[in-house]
């Protein structure tokens, strides 16, 4: 998961851990202070991100105003970027598109008002009680 914070929300966060007994929250303090340290910018920080744009910003990824820079172990940096994927490339069938007589198993359609159950062509819905899962 991916939360971005603003400046003033970080440094909250940072004060909020940093205030933690290590009882209530083991490891708090170190935390905080390695919060602290990945917002310094380092100075080649605008070069790498400016770079990333000019070579790899399109309609497909998304770098943001304030994108993560981490130094590699090879001369360079990765920079954050997003990558758009949608719905049918990733295999999830638009809500408008939805036919209601397409099995949910095997996806293949069957007639309106046929034997099928529970979003099931007959044949699947026949597996499916046989295997007593009629109702999942």
């Amino acid at each position: 998961m991916w939360v971005n914070l603003d400046d003033n929300e970080l440094k909250l966060v940072i004060l909020g851990l940093s205030k933690c007994q290590d009882y209530l929250i083991p490891g708090a303090e170190e935390l905080a202070e390695k919060l602290e340290e990945q917002q310094q910018v380092a100075p080649n920080d605008a070069l790498y991100i400016s770079a990333a744009r000019e070579h790899w910003a399109s309609d497909d990824l998304e770098i943001d105003d304030d994108p993560r820079v981490s130094a590699g172990g090879d001369p360079g940096a990765w920079v954050h970027a997003w990558v758009w994927v949608r719905d049918d490339e990733a295999g999830i069938p638009d809500a408008d598109d939805e036919d209601e007589n397409k099995c949910r198993d095997c996806g293949e359609e069957y007639a309106d008002g046929g034997d099928g159950y529970n979003g099931r062509c007959p044949d699947c819905a026949d597996k499916a009680e046989e295997e007593g899962r009629s109702d999942d």
